[in-house]
């Protein structure tokens, strides 16, 4: 009897929570560069990953987004310093507070912080014709913080929403560690050294997705 009565609180508190939550898919378009103390060009990279939406109501809702992100950009050389690409790809946790308005099509505009873990940072960069390629993790921070700004429409259909959604990212953080680091083209090797103070930079970039979400009542 012990055990029925405290199952049965339980039972209801989760037939509640997955009522009031969706999970889904997304995917899409990063428009990445990177904001440093010279110019440079917007790469177009790709984003896919999940969503867990809880709704406290109608209109108001925590989503999170783990993805699988490309970013960086690359730097536009002056004088004679050539142009240096950088690519990163990390895992980020976006969390955002979301406000739906309508009943049939729900646009929305969402905000909040996105938190980063780094996967890989590479550089390349064309030297007298040849290709040169390296890993500059060792001098790239782990970690990046920074605020996300988005607005999107919803489209509910019989079991799934179907959603178009663009947001801007900005990171907050100076990635930049400095220190050495090689690049390797055309069987040369090549040492450079990063200074912290002159190649700081931070993320950024437009993101087109589109996904799909389920009720977790629909599917289970």
């Amino acid at each position: 009897m012990k055990k029925i009565t405290f199952l049965l609180p339980l039972l209801l508190i989760t037939s509640g929570v997955f009522a009031q939550s969706k999970i889904g898919v997304i995917g899409g378009l990063n428009f990445s560069d990177l904001k440093t103390a010279t110019e440079t060009k917007t790469r177009t990279l790709m984003g896919v990953g999940g969503i867990f939406e809880y709704s406290f109501n109608d209109n108001l809702s925590i989503q999170t987004e783990p993805m699988f992100v490309m970013k960086g950009g690359k730097k536009i050389g002056e004088g004679e310093d050539p142009d240096i690409t950088a690519k990163l790809s990390f895992v980020e946790l976006p969390i955002f507070l979301k406000y739906t308005f309508g009943k049939t099509i729900k646009p929305y505009v969402m905000t909040g912080p996105t938190v980063g873990i780094l996967l890989s940072s590479d550089i390349e960069t064309d030297i007298a014709g040849i290709l040169f390629k390296g890993s500059i993790k060792d001098n790239t921070r782990n970690f990046d913080l920074g605020l996300g700004f988005g607005a999107g429409v919803e489209i509910p259909f019989s079991v799934v929403s179907v959603f178009v959604e663009g947001r801007y990212t900005l990171g907050l953080y100076n990635l930049q560690k400095g220190g050495e680091f090689k690049v390797t083209g055309g069987g040369l090797t090549l040492t450079g050294n990063l200074d912290e103070g002159d190649n700081k930079f931070k993320t950024r970039g437009i993101q087109v997705l589109i996904g799909a979400k389920f009720l977790l009542t629909d599917l289970f």
